[in-house]
């Protein structure tokens, strides 16, 4: 199923009587700055779209025809009025050409592929297709994602480009990362250096202080969602469990990573940004212990009940510098309101980069020779 949304400027009301016009007319004024939701559905045994009467084997062609032929969408009259010129960021499926499956992700694929974006011009691209018929409820979860991330642009965040959606599957285009997850090139053999290592903290510390800054909690911070662009930069991505606000109190946890969550979430249900900084402090512990699992041992039930027993995570590793450490545990803390703002973190993980860069400068020249 595709659900589009439409901005009330495609439509207008029609008066169903005489009588009744100088309400109807009252109503169009009240309504002319809210937002129009338009479900449009899609019925499995046919194959095909549909509003009320009609079935499309594509959206498009759903719209022109409400369009032309001036057919209402509802019982209230609604019709199109006058179209609004494609977004950018609105894409057709026939710019889009996969070239290399990535990996699985929640509702489908991803891909590695070019985007077209002109008669000779293109640009590589991460696609995300959406494959097969997903609930509304998810459905709605995916084009939150979408919208939330068109507003991101930020080195240290992964920029969408675009949405597919007036055919299946539905494409979300992203920014191509070239270096993979950080948590794929910690687990690799030989590692990242503690120098690299240390970039890839500072990064997320730099992304998550911009998403910070816009008043978004992301909720999934985690190695297998920080992504490698070009001289070792992280990314932060996936957007799914995202939201804005300085606060969120959830009924239940449900389909979350417990192996992430700060104390209060798995007790209390609360996020904050501060949440955010706790699982950052997992976030380094996984970059410095080669990309193991938190808590291995346990399952997520152990997981919590150690966490709400005033327990963290230990260090392990044999290259895990002592500043870097520090800062680890300083995002463990239990006080939420004791714990770093992110932009003190990435300050902190920057002051102690620099012994680490000619240790790292002397490596890669024994890797040329």
């Amino acid at each position: 199923m595709v659900l589009q949304k439409l901005h009330n400027e495609f439509f207008q009301e029609e008066p169903r009587n005489k009588n009744d016009e100088e309400m109807e007319e009252a109503k169009k004024q009240r309504d002319e700055n809210e937002l129009r939701h338009i479900p449009i559905k899609y019925s499995r045994r046919a194959k095909l779209y549909y509003v009320r009467l009609y079935g499309f084997k594509w959206v498009s062609g759903l719209i022109e025809y409400h369009r032309r032929n001036k057919v209402a969408f509802d019982e209230d009259g609604t019709i199109i009025k006058r179209a609004i010129k494609r977004a950018d960021w609105q894409l057709n499926h026939e710019q889009i050409v996969k070239t290399k499956k990535l990996g699985d992700g929640a509702f489908g694929d991803v891909y590695k592929g070019i985007l077209r974006t002109g008669l000779m011009e293109s640009k590589e691209v991460a696609i995300k297709t959406i494959i097969g018929s997903i609930s509304s409820e998810e459905n709605e979860k995916l084009f939150r994602e979408a919208m939330l991330m068109r507003r991101l642009v930020h080195p240290n965040v992964v920029m969408l480009i675009g949405v597919a959606s007036n055919e299946e599957p539905v494409m979300i285009v992203m920014e191509f990362a070239q270096g993979g997850s950080v948590l794929d090139a910690v687990q690799a053999k030989p590692g990242p250096t503690v120098y690299v290592r240390i970039k890839y903290c500072h990064g997320a510390a730099l992304g998550l202080q911009y998403l910070s800054g816009q008043g978004i909690i992301h909720r999934d911070v985690a190695a297998r969602n920080c992504l490698i662009g070009k001289h070792d930069t992280a990314k932060i991505s996936d957007f799914g469990l995202s939201i804005v606000g300085t606060q969120k109190k959830e009924k239940t946890l449900r389909k979350v990573p417990v192996r992430y969550l700060a104390p209060e979430t798995l007790k209390k249900r609360e996020y904050t940004v501060k949440t955010d900084v706790w699982s950052f402090g997992v976030f380094m512990w996984e970059v410095f212990h080669d990309g193991k699992e938190p808590y291995a041992e346990m399952n997520a039930k152990e997981v919590r009940k150690y966490v709400l027993g005033g327990n963290t995570l230990d260090n392990e590793s044999d290259h895990y510098p002592q500043h870097m450490w520090s800062i680890t545990m300083s995002c463990f803390a239990r006080d939420p309101q004791s714990r770093p703002a992110f932009d003190s973190i990435a300050a902190q993980i920057w002051s102690g980069i620099e012994e680490f860069k000619e240790h790292n400068s002397v490596l890669s020249m024994l890797k040329f020779w």
